[in-house]
């Protein structure tokens, strides 16, 4: 990563813009508006990963142009960046959606490019300079949320025109205000809702734009192919904001594009109706990566602050794997193992140095709907803990210091949660099917929102932990495989619409 950002530095233009495409040829495109807060951005995630201050210190100068255009790019000093005049977002020329004057996810990368700059600003003593940066990220924060979202239609808008409208079409882009966890939760869940049904999701990956949008073109890069980058971003915003069985289902949906294209590489795009290629790039590293970084950031929930020489690790697996092994876990230089053994009322984790020096580890792992965290102990003795929880986790995380091997364990009773739907579409499929929509506790009633075909009988698997089979309405159910499973079986109307949505609900108590 640091010769890559050495790259960027070294064709760095005079305005202190980055560039967007370095040719072998040796031209240099410096048409994209989102290349620059991109490096910076990235820069502070190669901080947090090494902890290499040196380079930080080196780079300075050509992160203070680069935050010096960006906010040169703001002429009309509403607090936003903008593509006019600057260069294309996503939607490059050629889109019914090319225009704006601030794109909404561009607004995303700016909020996060101020927050990252000012961590770095802080960290290399300059504190006026880092304070006013975080100031302006918030002030951006506040914007987002408040004038990019549309009620009516519970998404937020694409981007703001430059007579200060709004372009209104939902796309998969707003997914970037999830995954950085900008987005205020009561907007993020109705706009992740959306993402995860049949209008968004197909059984491959994430549309740019929905199947029910009256620009929708299965064919067009724009308008609604689908996308492995977008489908990885809502996978990690899912998991950043406790919706962690969509977020598997994401993950894997571009898991499985390798396996049946190219061998190994993932295409750019995909066809938004069909399973199959979409015919522009076969290998393309943004989707590959989009296998990787929500796995190891979403659902092993890795991330690491090496300038501090700690880690918040928040695991988020499939809660019907009852183990899991994750080595190479990297923070500066050191390197742990990660164990997780779970069972109906215990689950443990094990935390092994195999590298370098001692870490501490922030532990937050997933709390499923209804469980309640009796006891936690710590190398076998028992800690105080914080019983609540934020977005599916433990809200206040469990302090671990790792200087060889250190365990946790949590005691817990109760607990209810969906086992993720991993469709296997073949060549040419339809892009319809099952998808779990939302999950909401709400006291003891446990709702899940499901999509499906018409006419068919889907079987959807159910962790209950300790629970007894409960009452539903909605569904059948019946005992699994093993003790602490459930099967929900759903079915869905035989009516005019093919895609029918129902909601399941269950008294878990």
């Amino acid at each position: 990563m640091r010769k890559q950002l050495e790259l960027y530095q070294r064709f760095q233009d005079i305005s202190g813009k980055i560039y967007h495409e370095l040719m072998t040829s040796g031209v240099v495109h410096y048409d994209a508006s989102d290349a620059t807060p991109l490096y910076i951005i990235l820069t502070g995630h190669y901080l947090r990963a090494s902890g290499d201050m040196a380079f930080i210190k080196k780079s300075w100068p050509s992160l203070k142009r680069a935050m010096d255009f960006l906010y040169s790019t703001d002429t009309d000093g509403d607090g936003l960046i903008e593509n006019t005049d600057v260069g294309h977002g996503w939607m490059e020329p050629g889109g019914s959606l090319f225009g704006v004057h601030s794109e909404m996810h561009l607004t995303v990368l700016w909020s996060q490019a101020l927050r990252e700059a000012a961590s770095m600003a802080q960290l290399l003593g300059k504190h006026e300079l880092g304070t006013k940066y975080n100031t302006d990220a918030e002030t951006v924060r506040v914007i987002l949320n408040r004038d990019f979202w549309n009620s009516q239609t519970q998404f937020f808008n694409y981007g703001k025109m430059k007579d200060g409208t709004y372009r209104q079409e939902p796309t998969a882009l707003a997914a970037a205000g999830a995954l950085y966890g900008l987005l205020d939760d009561p907007k993020a869940r109705p706009m992740l809702e959306k993402l995860a049904g049949n209008g968004f999701s197909t059984n491959w990956g994430v549309r740019v734009v929905s199947g029910t949008s009256p620009i929708f073109n299965p064919r067009s890069y724009q308008e609604g192919s689908v996308w492995p980058l977008m489908t990885g971003w809502t996978a990690l915003g899912e998991y950043t904001y406790g919706n962690s069985a969509q977020g598997f289902t994401h993950l894997m949906n571009v898991m499985r594009i390798k396996n049946l294209w190219s061998l190994g590489f993932v295409q750019e795009v995909m066809h938004g109706a069909a399973n199959r290629p979409a015919g522009v790039c076969p290998h393309q590293c943004w989707s590959e990566t989009n296998i990787l970084h929500p796995a190891i950031e979403g659902m092993v929930g890795w991330k690491p602050d090496a300038p501090h020489r700690s880690a918040v690790l928040s695991p988020r697996f499939p809660l019907h794997w009852d183990s899991v092994s994750v080595s190479n876990l990297r923070v500066g230089s050191t390197v742990l193992q990660l164990t997780m053994t779970r069972s109906r009322r215990t689950t443990g984790y094990t935390v092994r140095r195999l590298e370098g020096p001692a870490c501490l580890v922030h532990l937050a792992p997933e709390i499923p709907p209804s469980m309640e965290v009796t006891a936690v102990k710590v190398d076998g003795v028992r800690t105080q803990f914080d019983r609540g929880t934020f977005r599916g986790a433990l809200r206040t995380p469990i302090p671990v210091m790792v200087k060889e091997t250190a365990t946790v364990l949590l005691e817990h009773t109760g607990g209810i949660g969906m086992v993720p739907v991993v469709p296997r579409p073949g060549p040419g499929d339809s892009a319809m099917g099952t998808r779990i929509v939302s999950t909401e506790l709400d006291d003891a009633m446990y709702s899940i929102v499901v999509e499906g075909k018409q006419g068919e009988e889907v079987v959807l698997p159910l962790v209950l932990f300790d629970h007894a089979l409960p009452s539903v309405q909605g569904a059948r159910i019946r005992h699994g495989l093993r003790p602490g499973l459930a099967e929900l079986v759903v079915m869905f109307d035989r009516a005019a619409t093919t895609i029918q949505r129902k909601t399941v609900r269950l008294q878990v108590r």
